[in-house]
């Protein structure tokens, strides 16, 4: 086993993706949203296990990650969210992806470059319902589909949006989004135009927002079983598992005298003799430097507090309550050990974020470890 390592349980992702299924109607699918990593757990096995499980569909964000999962043999539609730049679009075309489109000029250039490469390429139109980000205005939407049928290689398969405040129950947004969406889609319906896959769920909406289900649902956090609100995901909701754990062993552990300092700028310093244990994870392996003073991680099944500045790539926990703790015991920041547990919410609050950025900062560089039927394949 490594040193430090990220366990990764493909169970527990098998579970929670029959859970979204649990919610919607039969006639509506999933495309899990695998970006960043799939949100910092490895979008290879990730994608591999959604897959396996009935994903008809998988969202990412960029040319390179469709580059990447057609490198390593999937062939399951995926559909590109981000920004194609022209220069892109040759590759682009080439993954057979579809391409979510809001500029007329990359609109063009896709199209030179699909009769180049003699395909059609499958588009999907991103309206700003409200979002304020990617998307055209729903009230240039119609010009804008009308000037794309014109265009050949183009077909236009979807339309799609994205709510900005769907975690938020006080928030009116949602209707007014959902309601702009759906008179949007019957405006172009009057005109004749019509698409084969319609979506706009994100995960709260998948499992919260019955009225808002048309062919695809696209969940992402829930389905690496982590609150999509700023709080903990409530329990009564959905049995959401989760998937990832953050596990490392301990350096080395001594005593320190009363009144000695703890990491730089000496921001702790011990108040009575004090045994400590060095951990060799870091603010470079994703462990953020403001959890310093604040958080808690488990050794032998309790919990530990950290103590001073975390560093580079070095971090000091308080042991002094734990019996016969030595150099190479487990350390867990994010999970469980015996009946204690870690979840990244926790972590998240102490700094002020949410969990999406806990997860996402652990960098590839750390070895997975993935877990099925309980047992690490690989």
């Amino acid at each position: 086993m490594h040193k430090t390592y990220i366990e990764v349980n493909l169970d527990n992702l098998r579970h929670n993706f029959l859970e979204v299924k649990k919610k919607i109607p039969r006639h509506t699918n999933i495309m899990p949203v695998i970006k960043a990593n799939a949100y910092g757990h490895g979008v290879l096995p990730v994608a591999r296990e959604l897959i396996d499980v009935g994903a008809k569909k998988l969202a990412i964000f960029s040319v390179e990650e469709a580059e990447e999962l057609r490198g390593a043999g999937v062939k399951t539609p995926l559909l590109i969210l981000g920004s194609v730049f022209p220069e892109e679009a040759k590759r682009a075309v080439l993954t057979g992806a579809s391409i979510a489109v809001f500029d007329l000029s990359v609109a063009k250039v896709l199209s030179r470059e699909a009769k180049k490469q003699c395909k059609k390429v499958p588009v999907h139109l991103k309206v700003d319902t409200g979002m304020g980000r990617l998307g055209v205005l729903a009230e240039k939407t119609l010009p804008f589909v009308k000037a794309l049928k014109k265009m050949p290689g183009i077909e236009i398969e979807g339309v799609f949006s994205h709510f900005s405040s769907a975690d938020d129950p006080k928030s009116v947004l949602t209707a007014t989004q959902l309601k702009t969406f759906k008179d949007l889609i019957a405006k172009l319906r009057k005109n004749r135009i019509t698409f084969k896959e319609i979506h706009i769920d994100n995960s709260i909406a998948a499992m919260t927002l019955p009225v808002s289900y048309f062919d695809f649902v696209r969940p992402g956090i829930v389905l690496y079983g982590l609150s999509p609100f700023s709080r903990y995901f409530p329990r009564g909701l959905a049995d959401i598992r989760p998937v990832l754990s953050f596990k490392t062993k301990i350096a080395q552990v001594k005593t320190l005298p009363k009144n000695h300092c703890v990491g730089y700028g000496c921001t702790y310093k011990t108040v009575r003799k004090t045994k400590v244990a060095v951990i060799p994870v870091g603010y470079a392996d994703g462990y953020d430097r403001s959890l310093s003073n604040r958080a808690e991680v488990l050794i032998r099944g309790r919990r530990a507090p950290v103590i001073g500045r975390i560093s580079m790539e070095l971090t000091t926990a308080d042991v002094s309550y734990l019996k016969d703790v030595m150099a190479g015991d487990e350390v867990v920041l994010i999970g469980r050990q015996g009946k204690e547990e870690i979840l990244t919410e926790e972590l998240a609050q102490k700094i002020n974020t949410i969990s999406y950025e806990i997860v996402t900062r652990l960098p590839k560089s750390i070895p997975r470890v993935y877990i099925k039927n309980g047992k690490a394949i690989y």
